[in-house]
């Protein structure tokens, strides 16, 4: 049983430092205009971590973070996004199927109706 324990201990340990070494960054110029970054970033881990396959839908993420953030409106969540973009924190994409096409955003000339974390 120790012996399980130890294991198990020794497993938490690792996970925590893995946790550590990706927690979200961004500068702190990015941090000022785009407020709710980190909040994002983090959502983005804790879904890829959940077992979610493929790039997060902006209405998701979008209701995910106004949640937390209820001034957050639908102009600037689409500018932040393109920062972190920009600064290449995320990566936009486009989606198969876009039931609520007013979440999408136009990137680099192209509409974009998902999102991933850059790596």
């Amino acid at each position: 049983m120790l012996s399980r324990l130890d294991d198990l201990a020794k497993r938490c340990e690792a996970a925590l430092r893995r946790a550590e070494a990706r927690a979200p960054q961004v500068g702190a110029q990015v941090a000022h205009v785009v407020p709710w970054a980190t909040a994002a970033l983090e959502y983005l881990d804790r879904r890829s971590e959940a077992g979610a396959s493929g790039p997060c839908p902006l209405p998701e993420l979008f209701h995910a973070l106004r949640a937390s953030l209820p001034g957050l409106t639908l102009p600037g969540f689409h500018e932040g996004l393109g920062r972190l973009h920009d600064v290449r924190a995320v990566r936009l994409a486009p989606a198969a199927e876009m039931t609520e096409p007013e979440y999408a955003v136009v990137v680099d000339g192209k509409l974009a109706y998902a999102v991933t974390r850059s790596l």
